[in-house]
C-alpha cells in the first residue's frame, strides 16, 4: 500500500531531512549559506538513516520491492555511467589532478542517496506528494524575493561597486559571476539570478498538478513567472517556451480515449499561460515606469534584433557579438577540438581546456554543457547519457494517459534539462538535487500506476 495510517519515527526523520535539503537548495545561497558543507552532512545523514530503515524493515523486503518495480534501477544506470568516467582518468595517462574528477562529479551523491531514501519509505510514498507541494511553495517564495530585489534596485539604483561587494559577501562569488546585474552591448542590466533560480521553471509546470485552489495557483505561478523573467537568462526563457509547447502536446495526448471536458483537461495550460502573460505584463510595466534599460523589451531587442544599436549589421552578427553568446561559441569550438582528439571515451570528469578557464577553483565548468560532456564522456558516455534522458522523457510520456501528474512532470523535466545545459548548473549540488527531485517524482508515478493496474487485475 502507498498510504499507511501510521508513519514511523524513522520515516518522519527521512521526510524532515528531505525538507531540510530542499530548503538549503532553494534558500541556501540567498541566505548566505555558501559553504555547501551542510548539504553534504544532510546527505550523509539521510543515507545513514535510510540504510538503517532498510535494515530495520528487512533487506529482503526492499529487494522484493525493487524486483516488483525494476524500473527503479534505471536511475542507478545514470549514476553508474557517470561514476565510470569519474574513475576513468585514474586508469589512463593524464595531467589532470586526481582530485578534480571527484570535485567535478561530487553531486552524484545526491541521486544515489535519494534513490535509497525512496526505497526506504516505500510504504509511505504518498509523502512525496507533500514534498513536491512544499518545494513549489518554497520556489514561489524565492521568486517573490527575486522580484522584490529587482524592483528595489530599479527604484533605488546603487553603484556597481556596491552590488559587487554584496554579491561577494552574501554569495561568495568572483567577479565573473553576475547575480544582480549583467553587462551586454554596453548596458548594465539589473537582474536577479542564482543557482536556486533553476527551480522556477520545473515548479512552474508542476504547480497545476499539486495546487488545487485556482487563486493560489495563479498567484504562485505568477510569482514563478516573475522570477523567471527577472533572471534575464535566455536559456531559462527558452525552457519556458519549450515547456509550454510540450505541455500542450502532452495534454492533447491525455485526451485520447477519454470522455472528459476539454476545458478541464486544458485548464493547466490556460492557467499557466495566463499567469505567464500576467508576469510579463507586470515586469514590462515596472521596467517602463522606472525607465531603466533592464526592461524586458530592451533585453530581448539587444540580444536578438538589436533595435537599440546601429553597431551591428544583422541579427546574426548581434547574436555572435553578444558577450554571453560569444563566450559560448568559443567554448563550443575549443571543447569540440578536444573531443576530436579522444572521440570514443573522452577525457573523463575533471578535464578542461588549459587555455579556456572561466573559474580557477573549478576549471572544468563551462556554459556549453553538452560540448563539455561530449569532451569528458566521449561518444560512448555521452550517448549513454542522452539515452538515459530520452528514456525518462519517454516513460513519462507513456504515463500521460494513466496519471494526471504526468503532463506537468514531462514539461517540468524536459524544460529543466534544457535550461541546465546552457549554464554550468547541472553538476552542482543544487542542480543535481532538482534533477533527483524530478526523478523521484517519476519513480513515484511508475509505482502508483503499476500498483493501480495490479489492483485492477487482481
Amino acid at each position: 500500500m502507498l498510504i499507511s495510517r501510521q508513519i514511523g519515527i524513522v520515516t518522519q526523520v527521512i521526510a524532515v531531512l528531505l525538507v531540510l535539503l530542499t530548503f538549503s537548495s532553494i534558500f541556501g545561497g540567498p541566505l548566505g549559506i555558501i559553504a555547501r558543507g551542510e548539504r553534504h552532512v544532510l546527505l550523509l545523514v539521510l543515507l545513514g538513516v535510510s540504510c538503517f530503515e532498510l535494515w530495520r524493515t528487512g533487506v529482503s523486503k526492499s529487494v522484493q520491492f525493487v524486483r516488483s518495480y525494476p524500473i527503479l534501477l534505471v536511475p542507478l544506470f545514470f549514476v553508474a555511467i557517470n561514476a565510470f568516467w569519474v574513475f576513468y582518468p585514474l586508469f589512463r595517462k593524464s595531467d589532470t589532478p586526481l582530485f578534480l574528477p571527484f570535485v567535478d562529479a561530487q553531486s552524484l551523491l545526491v541521486p544515489l542517496v535519494l534513490i535509497v531514501a525512496f526505497v526506504a519509505i516505500r510504504d509511505h510514498l504518498s509523502l512525496l506528494y507533500g514534498w513536491a507541494r512544499l518545494a513549489i511553495w518554497m520556489s514561489g517564495a524565492l521568486a517573490a524575493a527575486h522580484f522584490l530585489v529587482w524592483l528595489y534596485l530599479l527604484v533605488f539604483p546603487v553603484t556597481n561597486d556596491t552590488i559587487l561587494e554584496f554579491e561577494r559577501s552574501v554569495f561568495g562569488t568572483n567577479e565573473g559571476v553576475n547575480i544582480l546585474r549583467q553587462w551586454n552591448n554596453g548596458i548594465w542590466y539589473i537582474r536577479v539570478v542564482w543557482i536556486s533560480t533553476y527551480w522556477f521553471v520545473a515548479t512552474f509546470f508542476l504547480a497545476p498538478a499539486f495546487i488545487r485552489k485556482r487563486a493560489w495557483l495563479v498567484g504562485v505561478q505568477t510569482l514563478l513567472g516573475l522570477g523567471i523573467i527577472v533572471s534575464y537568462t535566455r536559456g531559462i526563457w527558452l525552457a519556458v517556451v519549450v515547456g509550454m509547447l510540450l505541455l500542450t502536446v502532452a495534454l492533447i495526448r491525455s485526451l485520447r480515449g477519454r470522455q472528459i471536458s476539454r476545458i478541464l483537461v486544458f485548464q493547466p495550460l490556460l492557467v499557466s499561460g495566463a499567469a505567464l502573460i500576467l508576469a510579463v505584463g507586470i515586469a514590462m510595466a515596472v521596467s517602463s515606469l522606472t525607465g531603466e534599460p533592464s526592461s524586458l523589451s530592451a533585453r530581448f531587442s539587444l540580444s536578438v534584433f538589436d533595435t537599440e544599436s546601429d553597431k551591428l549589421d544583422s541579427t546574426a552578427d548581434n547574436v555572435v557579438n553578444d558577450e554571453g553568446a560569444s563566450d559560448r561559441f568559443k567554448q563550443a569550438e575549443k571543447l569540440f577540438e578536444m573531443w576530436r582528439e579522444r572521440p570514443i571515451f573522452g577525457y573523463g570528469y575533471g578535464a578542461y581546456a588549459k587555455d579556456l578557464v572561466r573559474h580557477q577553483d573549478r576549471p572544468f565548468l563551462y556554459e556549453m554543457v553538452p560540448f563539455a560532456l561530449l569532451m569528458k564522456l566521449g561518444a560512448v558516455g555521452f550517448g549513454l547519457y542522452l539515452l538515459f534522458m530520452l528514456f525518462v522523457a519517454y516513460r513519462v510520456w507513456c504515463l500521460i494517459p494513466t496519471h494526471p501528474v504526468a503532463p506537468a512532470l514531462l514539461s517540468g523535466f524536459v524544460s529543466y534539462i534544457l535550461q541546465v545545459h546552457t549554464n554550468p548548473v547541472f553538476y552542482s549540488l543544487t542542480g543535481m538535487f532538482i534533477f533527483s527531485f524530478l526523478i523521484m517524482l517519476w519513480m513515484l508515478l511508475e509505482v502508483v500506476v503499476k500498483e493501480r493496474n495490479s489492483d485492477v487485475i487482481g
